[in-house]
């Protein structure tokens, strides 16, 4: 299954840039974006929690104004994390921010965001869920996200402790609604695909190609920037074999 309409149209490389606590902010997010990229930060970095507003109207208005003077490049969308624990006492604060401004991706983490999904596919957004575990992701699936977040061992915050080749080996063979998204998440799959379809997609989970995160200072690195077309070049070997091999 591909990515969704609105990611692949408007990413250079298929990366979406860790929302690291503390870290992360609209000065961040917002020059991954325009490297077409996936820029993502924790509502909780936005802090008082009126700020939060603030840092969605700044990263909205600036993406949308270099989009507009730069037509011809692709702009990602931007995402923010959302803490679905209960020990979140800011959720609901946060969610009605983020829902007023119909933030393109939402990734949640800790607990499946049941009632979040609905209200965020009503406006057209997407919902992405951090998994650690083949639980984690049925339950997430089951709330209806459109995609998960395999959190391997090695990651920042709630980190799992499976390699990601095992984690996503393990989420695409656990269950039949499991899907890969281009080796860095899953999507629910077509119920109605074909059984040479289903085989094709287990076959292309097992490939899965790390990326990057990308900060201002590795960004604008000569050593980042080789990476990142290493990575372009794979990623265009591995679309041109797979169509070969369906030929």
């Amino acid at each position: 299954m591909p990515l969704p309409t609105q990611l692949r149209d408007h990413l250079r490389i298929p990366v979406l840039a860790a929302p690291m606590f503390i870290v992360s902010g609209p000065d961040l997010v917002i020059e991954q974006c325009k490297a077409g990229v996936i820029g993502a930060f924790p509502a909780l970095n936005a802090r008082p929690q009126e700020e939060l507003d603030k840092w969605l109207t700044r990263t909205e208005t600036e993406i949308t104004q270099y989009q507009r003077e730069h037509p011809d490049k692709k702009v990602a969308p931007y995402a923010v994390n959302l803490i679905m624990n209960k020990a979140n006492k800011r959720l609901d604060a946060d969610l009605e921010v983020v829902l007023a401004h119909k933030v393109p991706i939402v990734i949640t983490s800790l607990s499946a965001p049941t009632a979040l999904v609905p209200r965020v596919h009503e406006y057209g957004g997407i919902v992405f869920h951090d998994v650690i575990k083949v639980r984690h992701a049925e339950k997430a699936l089951e709330a209806g996200v459109d995609g998960l977040i395999a959190v391997c061992g090695g990651a920042g915050g709630h980190a799992g402790n499976l390699n990601p080749f095992a984690l996503v080996n393990v989420g695409s063979y656990a269950s039949p609604d499991f899907a890969d998204i281009d080796g860095a998440a899953w999507q629910p799959k077509d119920k109605d695909a074909s059984i040479a379809e289903k085989k094709a997609l287990r076959t292309k989970a097992r490939t899965v190609i790390p990326f990057p995160f990308a900060t201002p200072r590795r960004a604008n690195s000569s050593a980042f920037r080789l990476l990142t077309k290493r990575i372009v070049d794979a990623r265009t070997a591995l679309n041109s074999s797979t169509r070969s091999a369906s030929r």
